[in-house]
């Protein structure tokens, strides 16, 4: 995972007041944890594209009010054929994964089928005809857009890229414009995208500049590792150390039985649903860093697992009940 030099905690603070300053002289103020944000947005091969939204709220958030926005190849026009409007909840403090609608095997060229460990990992599937909806076809060198309907209209609440303009095949990490043509490695391309711990809100005035290095982690292509849960500050539970990660296998479970695994050893584990609410708590007993969890009782369905840890931070996880 490529991330720049740790900042000081005051020269934190002073780029957080300047960033804050420039934003409400140029656009409106986004304020922190407060509304939903793209939280992943991974590139992969063929058609292994999904994209992620985080709730940094402790209530649950309907996606009715909500659409994405491709913005292809530097188009700086609204193209009603590229928007999707969005459908189900967010969790709190969950995540929500749109995965490309590809999923015939066998097929071949445009509409060859998504990867099983990437499927398997969707909250829902978008766009399977690319000619009727084509937003979550998204490249290297695609801007995104988050848009929140505000009762006349929508408003951007996160910008993902640079609008109205084409990086080539990619945005790097090599300024003055981070784009293809200045050389650097690929920052977009071929990538899987983790928005940083540190961000709590989205970018709602399109950059003059965007240098994805600043707000994104690129991981290597196809490497889902991250997907389906999000580490972020606005999460109370979580320190600005490294948060122990939850795995759960098998996923999705269909036997009524799955393991937990984490690097820290394991209290309690939470369990909610799509609506946020609490549906269960397990203890672990041994206080080991792997719990076994008989889930026999829920429906089918996507729920969130929220892990406390005996070192006092807290990681989190989806499952997903067959």
């Amino acid at each position: 995972m490529n991330r720049p030099y740790k900042k000081n905690k005051n020269m934190k603070k002073l780029l957080l007041s300047l960033s804050a300053s420039f934003v409400l002289a140029n656009g409106f103020a986004q304020t922190n944890c407060a509304d939903l944000f793209i939280s992943e947005i991974d590139e992969g091969s063929y058609n292994n594209k999904a994209l992620e939204v985080y709730n940094p709220t402790s209530s649950p958030i309907s996606l009715s009010n909500y659409r994405l926005v491709r913005y292809s190849n530097g188009n700086a026009a609204f193209d009603p054929i590229y928007a999707t409007v969005l459908s189900g909840t967010v969790a709190p403090y969950g995540t929500y994964v749109f995965v490309l609608d590809k999923r015939i095997p066998g097929a071949t060229g445009q509409d060859t089928i998504v990867f099983d460990a990437l499927r398997a990992l969707a909250d829902t599937f978008l766009c399977p005809d690319y000619t009727t909806n084509p937003m979550l076809y998204f490249n290297g060198n695609d801007a995104m857009t988050l848009d929140k309907f505000n009762g006349t209209g929508y408003d951007q609440i996160d910008i993902f890229g640079k609008i109205g303009e084409d990086p080539g095949a990619a945005w790097t990490d090599a300024p003055p414009g981070y784009t293809a043509a200045d050389g650097g490695a690929y920052w977009t391309k071929d990538h899987s995208l983790i928005r940083k711990a540190s961000i709590e809100h989205g970018v709602t005035l399109n950059p003059s500049v965007f240098n994805a290095t600043i707000e994104w982690d690129s991981l290597s292509m196809n490497d889902w590792s991250h997907l389906r849960a999000h580490t972020c500050a606005c999460f109370t539970g979580i320190s600005e150390n490294q948060v122990p990660q939850v795995s759960v296998f098998p996923n999705p479970v269909s036997n009524g039985k799955v393991t937990i695994q984490a690097n820290a050893n394991i209290i309690h584990v939470e369990i909610y649903n799509v609506l946020g609410e609490l549906v269960g708590t397990v203890n672990n007993g041994k206080m080991e860093r792997t719990m076994n969890l008989s889930i026999s009782g829920l429906k089918p369905g996507a729920y969130m697992i929220r892990a406390y840890y005996a070192d006092s931070s807290i990681g989190s996880g989806k499952i997903l009940v067959e």
